[in-house]
This record gives C-alpha cells, structure tokens and sequence, in this order.
C-alpha cells in the first residue's frame, strides 16, 4: 500500500476537477530554511487553518509548495475539501 494519499475533486457537473497527492510538500531552498525553523506544532497549525474562498471557510492545505516572496514565506497549494487553490501567507517576525 503506498503512503501517498491522491483524492480526486469533482465540480456539481461530475468532471474531475483534479487529483493531486495531498502529501506533496516543495519548498525552495530559501522556503525550507524558513519552514524549518518554525515549530513542528506551529507547522500543523498553519497548515490546518487556512481560508478557502470557495467552500467560505477555514480548511487544510494540500499539495504545498512553497517559496519566499518579498521575505514572507507563500505556501500555495489544494483545499482538501474541494481541490481549489488555496494559499497561506507566513509573514517574517
């Protein structure tokens, strides 16, 4: 059995909207030294409240990937409930 987890989304028509594996997680370089340095805990966190315009409300992010913009760490990736984008902005203390 593999630990990759893939869901597939589908829109109200019934079309696939995406599959992705929800554990992917890409982090530049520059992102990974950032996102290391938080807290394990705190990672779970930012990554368990994040704000879904479509399902208008707080879910999970999938498939992360992420990278440093203006020193803020952007982490974009899926809602886990519907499979739109999604994003978390991290800012620098």
């Amino acid at each position: 059995m593999s630990s990759n987890k893939t869901m597939s989304f589908k829109k109200a028509h019934g079309k696939p909207l995406q599959t992705k594996a929800l554990n992917e997680f890409s982090l530049t370089p520059q992102a990974k030294k950032i996102w290391d340095a938080i807290p394990a805990g705190f990672q779970m966190k930012l990554l368990n409240n994040v704000w879904c315009r479509t399902c208008s409300d707080v879910t999970s992010i999938g498939s992360v990937s992420g990278k440093v913009e203006r020193g803020m760490l952007i982490l974009k990736g899926i809602c886990t409930r519907c499979g739109n984008t999604v994003a978390r902005v991290i800012e620098n203390e």
